[in-house]
């Protein structure tokens, strides 16, 4: 809305194209023309355009990267810490605060359907995406043997109890 109004368009104006059809709201504050192509990531493109300082992330950067199969609930944003969180009512969207260098390392800033966004790059390793070399525990691979002992020891465990 604020860059209609900055360009001589008045609420009453704004309210009225929207009612007669020839612009459609996608959220509060965010509004686009009905004659445009359809957009190719609407909820992306209208929180991006709500929350300029907000980064896409976690599956919804997977999703956008297309990098998996899930379909996000909710468009995930990493915010930096102490940000506000904003009110958003349409799209649902979930917040995460980081600091630092994981909050600002590895953005790419993409144009989608005409809107510069900022999303969480791709890793070159495919299998990093999403997780951190320190969640895992130093050492060699587990085999299948070393799996299969470890079931059958919790199976006879379990039947130790009964």
């Amino acid at each position: 809305m604020s860059e209609a109004l900055a360009a001589g368009i008045s609420r009453r104006s704004l309210y009225a194209l929207r009612d007669s059809g020839t612009v459609t709201q996608l959220s509060r504050g965010v509004y686009r023309l009905t004659s445009l192509p359809e957009l190719e990531a609407p909820d992306i493109v209208t929180v991006a355009t709500r929350v300029p300082n907000g980064v896409v992330c976690l599956i919804s950067a997977l999703a956008f990267h297309e990098l998996t199969t899930q379909i996000p609930h909710a468009v995930d944003i990493a915010l930096a810490r102490g940000a506000e969180r904003p009110r958003i009512d349409y799209p649902p969207v979930s917040y995460h605060w980081f600091s630092g260098a994981a909050f600002t390392s590895g953005i790419e800033t993409p144009v989608v359907d005409g809107k510069r966004i900022m999303s969480a790059g791709k890793c070159s390793d495919p299998g990093q995406n999403g997780r951190s070399e320190s969640r895992w525990i130093p050492g060699p691979t587990p085999t299948m043997t070393d799996v299969q002992r470890v079931k059958t020891e919790v199976v006879s465990t379990h039947t130790n109890l009964l």
